[in-house]
């Protein structure tokens, strides 16, 4: 009678402890795979279980029992094992029932040939009890049962091997192209399924003098332990690998069913300071800590499309946020796609749009009533002329033509006025103040620049801006009495305009006749006019620019009671 220690089989009831474990651990989470990954720990506890029932039995025909145990479970590990690599990928289509019968014939057909082994010898030839001596590895020596294997061994250890290859293969290109956490888990699969099946092609080429699977197996359970615990094998599976493009410009990120991250792509981890292997597997509260308010209203939340405006690096920008559901082949969800898409250019090009459309009524409405009345008096004037042959009617004619070329030449200007257009420096105050002074008929109107001050604008646009309000400050101050006596400075005249700085600003102010408090809320609006000369377009272009500046522009009374316009950062 042979002894046995207790070395060799207390190894392989340790890989069997391991495996049970994983079996129960894997079934009572109900994760995508987890059916045949729990099916395939129970195979292989049956296997361990099976061999140190085989070293440990006293009799050949309980030798003879466990070793036909142990083939039991080997026919259902590659399948299972297979089923489950399929299932971790996402390749649903492996869990169809018409594939899965055709994967069980396999299985089935060795069932059978074990069954009627005695009668027909096609798995192995008559069987016979051999003492084996496990060396160097144990120097221990234990009885099992050998034989010489048949046609049907082969074809089992063809299929199995296939069935191995092709899921290792699937699995080394996930290692490849996947993100970091899939790679680590696809090198844990992978390791915990390559170290039995060498161990079993040593066997098989008589390269060990024992069949060391078995206790490969036992680093199986090592290897997908540290996999289910480290990496979270079978919670983070990449349910949504292809359709997320490390590329895009989009921020992408996949959650599983529990709401922990899956995948996220750089553009979304832009929002964060953590790194790919930090956020993967932690939940949106722990990453985005910034965005508590936009996780609270989210949570729960698997199916929705809504745009929202946030602060990032400072800047408000609007986002297209979309929330996709990702459902397995039975329909129920097992994780959620998140796509936020930066839509701040898309937002602006819109409201410029609008912005434009908006002109172009303006336009319109230009087009056909304030040209109309103009041209309504000289189309009359030139009749007139015609009948009685008054040059008055001519002079009257060419005035309004004048003012018809002075709606246009501020409608055009109004048009050109837009952000694309402008290109900010460092402005004086005080000479742009002079340069657009000198282009404005002002008559005996005086101007005081009363602080210094460097403004960031478009110079032209700045000086096109301060024009319109000197022009309108001139022809209004001008056809009315002013609101003080008149004050002599830089050239005199009853008429007098200050610009001066604010806090975060300029001002434009005259004593002229003001602005009334009801007309206050319209005087930027295109048309608008109280004069039978104005083209009711120059505050409008006031407003434009100050717009496309990022300012603000108000009226109220100055300080000599005419109109003061105020001009401040938004």
């Amino acid at each position: 009678m042979v002894v046995v220690t207790d070395v060799y089989p207390a190894l392989l009831l340790v890989a069997a402890a391991i495996s049970v474990t994983l079996c129960v651990m894997t079934w009572r989470r109900s994760v995508t795979g987890s059916v045949a990954f729990s099916l395939n720990m129970l195979a292989v506890t049956l296997w361990l279980v099976g061999h140190t029932a085989e070293v440990m039995a006293t009799s050949e025909a309980l030798i003879r029992y466990w070793a036909n145990v142990q083939w039991v479970a080997a026919i259902v590990v590659a399948p299972t094992w297979f089923l489950f690599v399929m299932a971790y990928l996402g390749k649903d289509q492996w869990l169809d029932p018409k594939r899965l019968a055709v994967l069980a014939v396999e299985p089935v057909v060795m069932l059978l040939l074990l069954a009627t082994n005695n009668q027909f010898h096609l798995l192995w030839n008559e069987p016979h009890i051999d003492t084996v001596t496990l060396g160097w590895l144990f120097g221990e020596t234990v009885t099992l049962a050998a034989a010489e294997p048949a046609v049907g061994t082969l074809a089992h250890v063809a299929f199995s091997y296939t069935l191995l290859f092709v899921g290792s293969l699937y699995l080394v290109r996930l290692a490849l192209a996947s993100a970091s956490v899939y790679r680590w888990q696809s090198a844990a699969v992978l390791l915990g399924v390559s170290v039995p099946w060498v161990a079993s092609a040593a066997a098989l080429s008589d390269a060990t003098s024992i069949d060391l699977t078995p206790v490969a197996f036992s680093v199986t359970g090592v290897a997908l332990s540290f996999g289910l615990i480290r990496y979270r094998l079978l919670d983070l599976v990449p349910v949504a690998r292809d359709a997320v493009v490390e590329n895009l410009n989009d921020s992408v990120i996949v959650f599983d069913r529990h709401g922990r991250i899956v995948d996220v792509n750089d553009a979304a981890l832009a929002f964060t300071d953590l790194d790919e292997p930090d956020v993967i597997g932690a939940s949106a509260a722990e990453v985005f800590t910034e965005y508590t308010d936009l996780i609270e209203r989210y949570r729960g939340v698997a199916d929705m499309r809504e745009e929202i405006a946030i602060e990032h690096e400072g800047v408000e920008r609007h986002y297209e946020v979309d929330l996709t559901p990702i459902t397995g082949r039975d329909g129920s969800r097992v994780g959620t796609l998140t796509v936020c898409r930066d839509i701040t250019e898309r937002r602006r090009r819109e409201r410029e749009l609008e912005r434009k459309n908006n002109q172009l009524e303006r336009f319109a409405s230009v087009v056909s009533h304030d040209l109309r009345n103009p041209l309504q008096v000289a189309t009359g004037n030139v009749e007139l002329a015609r009948e009685t042959g008054s040059d008055d009617r001519l002079d009257r004619v060419e005035d309004a033509l004048d003012r018809m070329d002075q709606i246009i030449d501020d409608m055009l200007e109004l048009t050109r006025v837009d952000g694309d257009s402008i290109e900010t420096s460092a402005v004086n105050i005080d000479s742009v103040s002079n340069a657009a002074w000198r282009n404005v008929a002002t008559g005996d109107a005086a101007l005081t620049v009363e602080a210094e001050a460097v403004v960031e604008a478009d110079r032209d646009r700045l000086v096109q801006l301060l024009e319109n309000l000197f022009r309108n400050a001139v022809e209004h101050g001008s056809s009315g009495e002013t609101s003080e006596p008149a004050v002599e400075a830089d050239g005199g005249g009853s008429l007098r305009v200050w610009v001066g700085t604010t806090e975060n600003g300029f001002f434009v102010a005259d004593n002229g006749p003001g602005i009334p408090v009801t007309e206050r809320d319209t005087v930027f609006e295109a048309g608008h006019t109280t004069g039978s000369d104005g083209t009711g377009l120059g505050l409008s272009i006031v407003s434009q620019i100050a717009n496309v500046h990022g300012w603000d522009v108000s009226v109220d009374e100055s300080r000599a009671g005419g109109a003061r316009f105020e001009l401040t950062e938004r």
